[in-house]
Parts: C-alpha cells; sequence; structure tokens
C-alpha cells in the first residue's frame, strides 16, 4: 500500500508533470481531468475520492477546494475558468450558481442570540483539560436510545469534529468553510470562507474577542487563525 506521504507525492510528480505538457489556456474541463486528475481519482488512489464520489458534491466546493483548499497546491497554473471547467465536467447536474454559494442549501438564521455556556458543552478536541473523550452531561439515559430521532442534518466535504457551546456549534470543513450553527436547529449564524481545515475549532471565553468568546482553529496553511466566535470576525493570524 502506498504511504500517505507517498501519495501525495506522487500525485503532485503526476500533475506537475501533465501541468508542464499543458498550455494554460482555456479546454474542456473533461480534457483538463484527463491529464491532470485521472491519475488519482480514476480508479481512486489511497484517500482520495473517486470521480463518482466527485460528482455527488456540490460544485462550489470542489471549486473552492483547488481554489483556496487542499488540491490548491494541484490546481497551480490552472485559471479560475478552467477551474469552473472542471467542477462542471465532474457535476453536470449541478447548478452554476451553486459555485459561489456559501452554503447551498442551508438556511441562515433569522437570530444570532449571545452564546452561553452549558453543562453540556465540548469546547475543544476533548471535553476537558483531561482530555477525556466521554460526554459527562449527556441530557438523556440509556433508556431513551430505542426513541431518538434524526432532528437536522448538514452536509459538507471533509469535515472535522465539531464543538460545542450552548446551542452555537463550530466546525471546519477541508473545501474551505468555517461554519457555525445553531445547535438545535442546524441553520447557519455565519460561514467564513477561504479556512481550508480539518481541525476540531477550540472556543474559549476571552478579552481578545468583542463579544468574549474566541475560536481558535489551525489551517493547511500551518497557521494558527483566531476568530471572534459570536460574529465570525478574523481576529488575528499567526506566522506560518
Amino acid at each position: 500500500m502506498i504511504g500517505k506521504g507517498l501519495f501525495a507525492a506522487a500525485c503532485v510528480l503526476s500533475f506537475s508533470t501533465s501541468l508542464a505538457q499543458t498550455p494554460a489556456t482555456a479546454e474542456p474541463g473533461g480534457k483538463i481531468f484527463e491529464q491532470r486528475c485521472k491519475s488519482c481519482h480514476e480508479p481512486a488512489i489511497e484517500r482520495a475520492p473517486s470521480k463518482a464520489d466527485l460528482g455527488n458534491r456540490p460544485r462550489g466546493d470542489i471549486v473552492r477546494t483547488l481554489t483556496s483548499g487542499v488540491m490548491m497546491p494541484m490546481a497551480k497554473g490552472l485559471s479560475a475558468d478552467q477551474i469552473l471547467a472542471v467542477a462542471v465536467y465532474l457535476t453536470p447536474a449541478a447548478p452554476a450558481a451553486d459555485a459561489g454559494a456559501a452554503h447551498a442549501g442551508a438556511p441562515s438564521c433569522k437570530t444570532n442570540p449571545p452564546i452561553k455556556a452549558d453543562s453540556g458543552d465540548w469546547p475543544s478536541a476533548a471535553v476537558d483539560a483531561a482530555s477525556s473523550r466521554y460526554q459527562p452531561n449527556p441530557g438523556l439515559e440509556s433508556k431513551d436510545i430505542p426513541k431518538l430521532q434524526l432532528k437536522w442534518a448538514f452536509s459538507m466535504t471533509g469535515g472535522g469534529q465539531p464543538t460545542v457551546i450552548g446551542n452555537w456549534l463550530f466546525v471546519t470543513n477541508r473545501g474551505g468553510q468555517f461554519y457555525a450553527l445553531d445547535a438545535k436547529t442546524g441553520c447557519v449564524h455565519w460561514v467564513v470562507n477561504e479556512v481550508v481545515s480539518r481541525t476540531t475549532p477550540m472556543v474559549i471565553r476571552s478579552s481578545i474577542s468583542p463579544s468574549g468568546w474566541v475560536s481558535f482553529v489551525g489551517v493547511a496553511s500551518r497557521a494558527v487563525m483566531a476568530f471572534d466566535a459570536q460574529s465570525g470576525a478574523v481576529l488575528w493570524t499567526s506566522p506560518v
């Protein structure tokens, strides 16, 4: 089995070789895919998604992944039109407007109440400083398990583990979006684009944020970003 590092290197090498052989002019998306993407995605190698899997994703996710996400190094030299052509080729049934959608299909929250801590909060990758991985305040008992029903669902590409403070849920993904959702309904409080990450957001009280709550996220560029957890405003970005 090819190691993850060798897989990434092989994909970059394959892409770079085809990049040198293909002029940077307008080309059909299918031709670009055949020359630059097929070797890793059809059939899929290791953790790379298959072509069929890519076709089930929102077109905007593919555009963002190639423009500012994990595949950005492999898309170096492609124009915006060429990237969109690849996305259109992979998702022929998706509406063109999806390419620019911030959170296609998910409603925005009508209100954004202040963040308030709760006994069932999960503020980071673990629930406490001891890195405990169980919920001491689940809000239900074993007898309630058979009664559980799906309340809402939210779809994204390559999401990480979410964190929860009160009725606010925070989650990042490798498609480049950092979301703050309402934990009760799944509506979107805010979304920040161009934040490529699968890091579990850490959310803590802090005076550096206007709201008194700050979220720290590690991003794919190997930097750390701080956000006002209430508004999604960027507070600072660390050096790489």
